[in-house]
């Protein structure tokens, strides 16, 4: 009698899930940023619209299957690094992710205007990214760097796209 039990089990949470009872969201791969960043999603949506071509931007480096790298994910243009662990795992070696990881962090905390120049200049960084993000992962974070380097071509709120000057 049991095993008959389970057999109307799955019927039910299928029957659920089918008509979208259990909060479904959609395919709009954004809702997430749209949610939860709101100042970042217009960001992505600037970017999108507004730049050409693949040019390197700088985000904050992170985790695997986290929040972070979500302008590259999200856009699809290329960054330093995103995931560390992710890219570490595909390439075979930490040995580029790690030195990566450093690099990034130097750009977002270093007082150094010309070290953060000449590693901006290394990776051929056109865009810096500085959302809420960047300000938790790097404390030491120095924005008024950018400013010197840069100008600002987006703002929403906490978030701020810096593009570089060549």
């Amino acid at each position: 009698m049991l095993p008959v039990a389970f057999i109307f089990v799955y019927p039910y949470f299928a029957i659920r899930s089918y008509y979208g009872l259990k909060d479904y969201q959609g395919l709009y791969g954004l809702n997430y940023l749209e949610k939860f960043y709101p100042d970042d999603y217009q960001a992505v949506i600037w970017l999108k619209q507004n730049i050409d071509g693949q040019p390197i931007i700088a985000e904050a480096v992170g985790e695997s299957y986290t929040d972070f790298a979500r302008v590259s994910a999200n856009t699809g243009l290329p960054t330093i690094l995103g995931w560390r662990v992710h890219e570490w795992l595909w390439r075979g070696s930490f040995d580029e992710a790690g030195k990566r990881t450093e690099i990034v962090r130097e750009i977002y905390e270093s007082k150094d205007l010309i070290r953060s120049k000449q590693l901006l200049n290394q990776y051929q960084v056109k865009y810096v990214f500085l959302g809420n993000l960047e300000k938790k992962q790097y404390p030491q974070l120095q924005e008024e760097k950018f400013e010197k380097l840069g100008e600002v071509v987006f703002f929403s709120g906490e978030t701020k796209i810096y593009q570089l000057k060549r």
